[in-house]
């Protein structure tokens, strides 16, 4: 879900972080008590809590994709030079 199909003025950033933490099973049980209460009572977190647990499925179902060795490679090499680098050395991005 992009931050422009998100109804900002319904669920603010703060509440869509609470409700992804309350769908992973982040949040401190009487913290996950008092959000399902307003999800039950506010029409506008019921619908965002659903719009982000079929957001959830629809990632979930995706096919797992292995990255090219290539890249693999590519990765492991550049992890082993910038180990040997020295600390102040900066970062060749």
């Amino acid at each position: 879900m992009s931050v422009s199909e998100r109804p900002t003025d319904a669920v603010s950033e703060s509440t869509y972080e609470a409700l992804s933490r309350l769908l992973d099973g982040d949040l401190p049980p009487d913290e996950a008590e008092a959000l399902r209460a307003r999800v039950h009572a506010e029409p506008a977190l019921a619908e965002a809590l659903g719009r982000l647990r079929a957001l959830g499925e629809a990632v979930a179902a995706l096919p797992e994709v292995s990255p090219p060795p290539a890249l693999n490679t590519a990765v492991l090499r550049r992890v082993r030079d910038e180990a040997r680098a020295p600390a102040n050395a900066p970062l060749a991005w």
